[in-house]
């Protein structure tokens, strides 16, 4: 989206191009990666070829993590996790004894998903040292994240209230994704199949054999359905034949009338 504006006969285009949003995400990383944190890193470790040391072997490691990762959720896109990941590729075993690694290292996470989106809050279990310098790294780095959202989560815990919703959260996601897997029993057409989450917020649909992801999501769409085409989770084109349902967000009644309309968009009279 841009605007322009005339001034003294010439323009100015207030628009963004893909280049310009690139640099200024850029920017924003060098600004706070290289200029604020790096402050704090030579701080705690005195000496610039240390500095250097840990931000290539940090920097390497991210890399490879990332790279990691990423190949794992290609070759398994209807599974999510480290530990999901783990226990599909290997064993149930395998994914318990990963779950009891993380006693080992310092576990981050954030509370977004699990109070509201907007609080913007995440958490770190460490040692205590540990911890320590990390609330030191944060203060320098930006003096903290927002009071009000810190002070809500801490009354909300202190008062059992993050508790009490976590199990309403779990028997209402749990209900509608009983709906959800119920509807498509009912209405999906032969060749049609798909998985029962064990968590999260979606199911992985695969299509009978004569329909395209991208045109299923493309109609469905028109008819008021959205729902991601597979497509979008493989890197090299794979995916054609499934979708992605989430019923995270919309109502019991709504995940009825949506299944219904996307299995009717498979059947063979509907072009």
């Amino acid at each position: 989206m841009s605007e322009t504006t005339a001034t003294n006969g010439r323009s100015l285009v207030r628009g963004l191009t893909v280049f310009d949003a690139t640099m200024i995400v850029v920017g924003s990383m060098i600004g706070s990666g290289i200029f604020i944190v790096s402050a704090e890193t030579s701080r705690l470790v005195g000496a610039p070829g240390w500095l250097m040391t840990a931000w290539v072997v940090a920097g390497v490691m991210t890399l490879c993590g990332a790279l990691c990762l990423g190949e794992v959720a290609a070759m398994m896109p209807k599974a999510g996790g480290p530990y999901v990941f783990l226990r599909q590729a290997y064993s149930p075993g395998t994914g318990f004894l990963f779950g009891w690694s993380l006693f080992l290292v310092v576990q981050t996470g954030t509370m977004s998903k699990t109070f509201f989106p907007g609080v913007r809050l995440g958490w770190a279990v460490g040692p205590a040292d540990i911890s320590a310098r990390l609330v030191s790294a944060k203060q320098n780095t930006d003096q903290c994240a927002g009071a009000l959202g810190q002070r809500l989560f801490e009354e909300s815990v202190r008062r059992g209230w993050i508790d009490e919703q976590l199990v309403l959260s779990r028997a209402l996601y749990r209900r509608k994704c009983e709906r959800m897997l119920a509807a498509l029993e009912r209405w999906m057409p032969e060749g049609a199949h798909w998985t029962r989450p064990e968590g999260g917020f979606f199911s992985w649909l695969t299509l009978p054999d004569d329909a395209h992801s991208v045109d299923v999501a493309r109609r469905a769409g028109e008819r008021g359905v959205g729902l991601v085409p597979g497509t979008l989770f493989f890197p090299d084109g794979r995916g054609a034949e499934t979708v992605r349902l989430s019923f995270s967000m919309i109502s019991e009644a709504q995940i009825d009338e949506g299944i219904e309309r996307i299995a009717a968009l498979l059947l063979p009279s509907v072009a």
